[in-house]
């Protein structure tokens, strides 16, 4: 009763539903998605298992390390409709690279932002979409 606005109870009906359904295995991965894009989680628990999950569900964009711009990649990946609304959200620090938050002084990606080879880029709250390394 305390903690209502946690949601206890539906996650954990949410999970041992998917248990029964797909399987442990699959319920693990679940909730350590979930639980990373939106409990806090720490990104560098998703394998590459999980990030092959959430490419299918939030879709990818492919870049150079060390060479793709963030702007390109943001319009790209339909997080900004052009370059200079991919700027000013960078100015407006509203674009996260695995969770933490980047500004318009990062240029590209670099190989230490990814994790397997992968990175979650998003915008805002609930924009997401899954960086692959090429």
């Amino acid at each position: 009763k305390e903690a209502h606005g946690a949601r206890n109870a539906q996650k954990a009906l949410a999970v041992e539903g998917t248990k029964l359904i797909h399987g442990k295995q699959k319920a693990d991965s679940m909730a350590r998605m979930s639980n990373t894009l939106f409990g806090g989680h720490d990104y560098k628990d998703l394998t590459t298992q999980d990030f092959a999950e959430l490419k299918a569900e939030l879709g990818s964009v492919q870049a150079k390390t060390g060479e793709t711009l963030i702007v390109d990649l943001l319009v790209t990946g339909n997080l900004a409709s052009r370059q200079g609304e991919a700027r000013r959200f960078m100015e407006e620090s509203a674009m996260y690279i695995n969770g933490s938050q980047f500004s318009s002084e990062t240029q590209k990606i670099e190989e230490a932002d990814l994790i397997s080879g992968h990175a979650v880029l998003r915008r805002g709250k609930n924009n997401q979409i899954i960086l692959e390394s090429i």
